[in-house]
């Protein structure tokens, strides 16, 4: 995998100019996605994750776009609140709007991210410089790169994510070669783990006439795509398609997205109930998987990368493809570009210079101290491990004790 050495002799062959120093002031930007997930690890809102956006035009000039952004899955309980996913969220206006200035000048979009994004943010990636494209801001000579400090292997045994396993999952789906670069050599746990999260996956597809009467009572009063999660035997959360909103809500996240916060005010009342104090931390980002039926029935018939790392990161891996009357008309085309089928196999390629995108990644170094605080609070007891579908088949949820 290329680093930034090779990034910058790019920029030149390409005819970029590029300033003395240009090296060092790009990697500065990068450690500064460090030092912010620092201070959100201590401030114990998300984990030790952090991005921003950076824009790099023909003249040599870096112009950061937005703010700095950090993890917030431990604050909100919605389990793929990720840095890199919320650089696309709460930046999007300001990064519409910088290149909107910037039109007609050749550039490079830079999302810089203190660790290798995960395939729910490499999903946002992909159809985030998509729709950037789609929009006219990214035209034919510009480019998007992703510039990450930590690799999967490194922050695993650092901070304890294992995100390099659920892209083998992804790859023994779809049936290709484990593969996650020299800069990730695979162990057999990480191996076993990959095929024991890829067994949890279920999908399977029924008639609107067999799956539970509310279910079906929502889909047929419906007058747009629905979505619907079931926990326990009872309806949970409803989802629609919100991507007039943000690109990246199709109705199977809000619903997966709902079913946490949903989760998250449950959590609450029990305490609330019993008449305790409320945690600071309610760990909804677990709906809990197969051991409390999570079902999620859906009228799309080929699984995207979305919906899946979606389900991946909240624990609720099995999807149901309801047949109906508007079901041709309203399942989830995640790409404008590419079948669900397509991008996620592009998504479990990972390597974007084999994979069919046109956004390549770069790895850079940093010092890392996020991780390495992370490492010392959840020693101490002073931090949660939201690792999605592998932390739920740990100790499962916060209860009452």
């Amino acid at each position: 995998m290329q680093g930034l050495s090779e990034l910058i002799q790019e920029f030149t062959k390409a005819g970029y100019h590029i300033p003395e120093g240009f090296q060092e002031v790009l990697q500065q930007f990068l450690q500064k996605t460090d030092d912010h997930a620092l201070e959100n690890v201590r401030k114990n809102i998300g984990g030790p994750f952090g991005a921003r956006f950076v824009i790099v035009t023909e003249d040599g000039e870096i112009h950061p776009v937005g703010d700095l952004v950090g993890n917030a899955v431990v604050s909100s309980g919605i389990a793929s609140r990720h840095a890199e996913s919320e650089n696309w969220t709460q930046n999007w206006d300001t990064l519409v709007s910088k290149l909107v200035d910037l039109k007609g000048t050749r550039k490079v979009l830079i999302e810089l991210s203190s660790a290798e994004s995960c395939i729910n943010c490499h999903t946002k990636q992909e159809l985030g410089f998509e729709k950037l494209r789609a929009m006219g801001l990214l035209q034919e000579n510009d480019e998007g790169r992703v510039v990450f400090g930590t690799p999967y292997r490194q922050t695993a045994d650092i901070a304890g994510f294992n995100d390099l396993v659920y892209l083998l999952a992804l790859q023994n789906l779809k049936d290709i070669e484990l593969d996650a670069g020299d800069h990730n050599p695979l162990t057999d746990p990480d191996i076993q783990e990959g095929k024991g999260l890829a067994s949890q996956f279920s999908h399977e597809t029924l008639d609107i006439d067999d799956i539970p009467e509310d279910v079906a009572d929502i889909i047929r009063l419906a007058e747009s795509p629905v979505v619907i999660v079931v926990r326990e035997g009872e309806i949970f959360s409803v989802g629609r398609d919100k991507r007039y909103e943000h690109f990246t809500l199709t109705p199977e996240v809000v619903a997966l997205q709902n079913a946490c916060i949903a989760y998250r005010k449950q959590l609450r009342q029990q305490y609330i109930d019993a008449g305790q104090d409320v945690p600071e931390v309610l760990e909804s980002w677990n709906l809990g998987g197969a051991d409390k039926g999570v079902k999620v029935y859906t009228s799309t018939a080929e699984i995207g990368p979305a919906m899946l790392s979606e389900g991946y990161w909240s624990n609720a891996l099995n999807f149901v493809t309801v047949k109906h009357d508007r079901q041709a008309e309203w399942t989830t085309r995640e790409s404008s570009e590419f079948s669900n089928d397509e991008l996620l196999t592009m998504i479990a390629l990972h390597l974007h210079e084999k994979n069919g995108s046109s956004n390549h990644v770069h790895h850079s170094q940093t010092e890392n101290k996020a991780q390495i605080e992370w490492d010392r609070r959840m020693k101490e007891g002073q931090a949660v491990n939201y690792d999605g579908a592998k932390a739920g088949g740990e100790d499962g949820p916060t209860t009452l004790q």
